[in-house]
């Protein structure tokens, strides 16, 4: 009876351990510097997570999302590296990169952000990318510099392409879910 006990812990251990966050508070994040942003520190918060080439960055599309974060005191804006496009930049190239842009929003660490990624998708985009985590979105990252947004309720709202119009992604954030 008791190893049945310990068989049924022990499964039951293993199985969640292995689960993905399904609420967007529970995920965490590392900047560059290796540290832990909790995504539950942004609760009330709107957040804009955008992804760009890691190798190649777009920094007209980078001064975009810094305007959309400094006009908009109840957004928080994330931005991720994705290693699946053409390569990688090193963190100290990276910071650099934030610096000429002056951006005040979070760089992520890099990484995968393609569902192609499997294991190493970021969490964050396992996440963004599966209706299975968010409840809203199947969808995958095709190119360089997607946005997401979700709600200051944690919940996706909208998954958008390369070149949407800052006019309106500041309507979305307007109107978003409260």
């Amino acid at each position: 009876m008791i190893v049945m006990k310990l068989l049924a812990f022990l499964f039951a251990f293993g199985v969640m351990s292995k689960v993905p966050p399904n609420n967007f508070y529970d995920l965490v994040i590392h900047n560059l510097n290796d540290s832990i942003i909790n995504m539950s520190s942004f609760q009330g918060k709107n957040v804009l997570v955008a992804e760009f080439d890691a190798s190649n960055p777009d920094h007209d599309f980078l001064a975009t999302l810094d305007s959309l974060q400094t006009s908009n005191e109840d957004l928080e804006v994330i931005v991720v590296p994705a290693t699946d496009f053409n390569g990688n930049l090193n963190n100290g190239q990276l910071k650099s990169l934030k610096s000429s842009v002056k951006g005040d929003f979070l760089v992520s660490e890099t990484g995968k952000v393609e569902k192609s990624g499997g294991n190493s998708q970021l969490p964050l985009f396992k996440w963004l990318t599966d209706v299975t985590e968010n409840t809203h979105f199947d969808v995958d990252v095709k190119t360089e510099n997607q946005i997401f947004l979700v709600s200051s309720k944690g919940e996706l709202f909208a998954a958008l392409g390369k070149d949407t119009p800052v006019e309106l992604i500041s309507t979305l954030l307007k109107n978003a879910p409260r």
